[in-house]
């Protein structure tokens, strides 16, 4: 006959069921595309529900407040969007995890938006830290993209260069995605000097963005190269023509080049 405790001690040594984690639910960039796609379809207040539901059962939850917080920014609820981004990156490191640097970028995409270049660039630089203090490649590529398309704004092309060439360095191997928004900004910086190979980086940058399944990225590669067309049908015309004015052309060439910039600058998001 077996002792009372016979049972529970079973119990206890039985295999349990565990429902294996969803990766994309500890992805930010995963949550980024999935809240995009719910807003291009215009089933947003399904997945809301679902966060929402979510949120209530564990409002501790940093990947359903993070979620919750896209769709926010999304939906252009700004004040809400920013009072979960604050909520989150208030979390210590060992609870908010990556969404923390995401967090830092979601609010960057919100100032660029406004176009509040400084408030983006110091949230920008506050993702930059954060990415590297936990060593998160993927949003240090993506704050460095925001960091250099400020500095192409503020500084010389060549320090914009850089900046898109140390992304290059912690680039993680075989995200295209990432890879096309680094190719993309160097084109913008090319096309900032009027250089031909803007062309070439802005088409290199499409096809990454096509071989990644990047639909918005591509379309804009695809204005790029069209803008950077302009500056290049300008340069060839007569000579006559182009000494008639040399600063028409001069206006004509950087009128293209910042079409261009405005094509590469902005992404539909930012980042992820």
């Amino acid at each position: 006959m077996l002792p009372r405790s016979a049972p529970l001690l079973l119990l206890a040594l039985a295999p349990i069921a565990i429902r294996a984690p969803d990766p994309a639910a500890s992805n930010p960039r995963s949550i980024v595309r999935e809240a995009e796609r719910a807003v291009e379809n215009r089933q947003t207040p399904a997945l809301a529900a679902r966060w929402r539901r979510a949120l209530e059962l564990h409002p501790a939850n940093a990947s359903a407040l993070f979620a919750q917080a896209t769709l926010e920014r999304l939906t252009y609820r700004y004040p809400e969007a920013s009072r979960d981004y604050d909520l989150l990156r208030a979390l210590p490191a060992s609870a908010g995890g990556r969404f923390r640097a995401f967090s830092a970028l979601g609010e960057a995409e919100m100032f660029f938006i406004r176009a509040r270049e400084a408030e983006a660039g110091a949230a920008s630089g506050a993702a930059l830290d954060i990415a590297r203090a936990s060593r998160d490649s993927s949003a240090e590529v993506l704050a460095l993209v925001n960091l250099g398309i400020l500095r192409l704004r503020k500084a010389s092309p060549e320090v914009a260069l850089a900046t898109f060439d140390s992304a290059s360095r912690v680039l993680p191997g075989r995200d295209l995605e990432l890879r096309a928004r680094i190719r993309c900004g160097r084109a913008s910086v090319l096309a900032r000097t009027a250089r031909d190979e803007a062309v070439t980086e802005a088409k290199a940058g499409a096809r990454l963005a096509r071989a990644a399944g990047a639909r918005r990225v591509a379309v804009r590669r695809r204005s790029t190269a069209r803008h950077r067309g302009d500056a290049r049908a300008h340069a060839r015309r007569p000579a006559r023509a182009r000494n008639d004015s040399a600063v028409a052309r001069l206006r004509g060439v950087r009128a293209a080049a910042a079409r261009l910039r405005a094509a590469t600058a902005r992404r539909g998001d930012c980042r992820g």
